[in-house]
This record gives C-alpha cells, structure tokens and sequence, in this order.
C-alpha cells in the first residue's frame, strides 16, 4: 500500500467541499419541485371541491324534475359538506324557456376556499 500524500488528487475519497456543493446542487432542484407539490395540492382541493358542487347543482334539477310543472319555483339555500369542510350556496332560477310548454331552470353552486367560485348547471323542463 502506497501512503496517502498531502497533494489533492493523490488521495482517495470526497473532500468535503465537494460534499456540499453537492448538497447545495441537491437542494437547490429539490427546492424547485415545492412550488410544483403546492400546485398540484391546490389543483386537487379545488377539484374535489367543483366536483362536489357539480353533484350538488345536479340534486337540485332532479329534485326540480320531480316536481309539478305548476309549482315550479326559484330559490336558495345552503349546503354544508363535512368531507369538502365547505358550504356550498346554491340558487336556482326557473324562467320561462323557449316555448310556451317549457321552463329554464339554471341552477348556481358557488362557494369560497381561497377565492369565490361558483359552478353553473342550466335545463329546460318541459310541461
């Protein structure tokens, strides 16, 4: 075995500048990939959320199928939903639609996580 000399390329082995200045290039790209989670997080909560209000604004039009022609009418109310941790307001429209024998009924989920959002859903019902 040869002795290890004091020179720097005679040794075997990572001087420990090299060590961190690849620590500092590892932290550097891996630091470049938080934005990338925090985004993708976001961009599921608000899917699950408009998937959500989607599903709540179709209720409504079903119940309003359900109901008698005659006593069609607009209104409002609110859902809480305990697995979104969201409440959900929700306002539906019945007009007159584009003949004499049919209604429009638009319906209108909106809610508030960072910014206000709303989903709209619209149907024509006929008598």
């Amino acid at each position: 075995m040869r002795p290890c000399r004091n020179t720097l390329g005679s040794c075997r082995g990572y001087l420990i500048i090299e060590v961190m200045a690849a620590l500092l290039f590892c932290s550097i790209a891996l630091g470049g990939l938080v934005p990338l989670v925090v985004g993708s997080i976001r961009g599921g909560d608000l899917g699950r959320r408009a998937s959500a209000a989607a599903g709540i604004g179709q209720d409504k039009i079903e119940q309003l199928r359900n109901t008698a022609y005659a006593a069609l009418a607009s209104g409002t109310d609110s859902i809480a939903q305990s697995d979104t941790a969201t409440t959900f307001s929700r306002t539906w429209t019945v007009a007159t639609g584009p003949t004499s024998t049919t209604k429009n009924v638009t319906v209108t989920v909106s809610w508030t996580d960072r910014t206000s959002r709303q989903i709209q859903l619209q149907t024509i019902l006929v008598q």
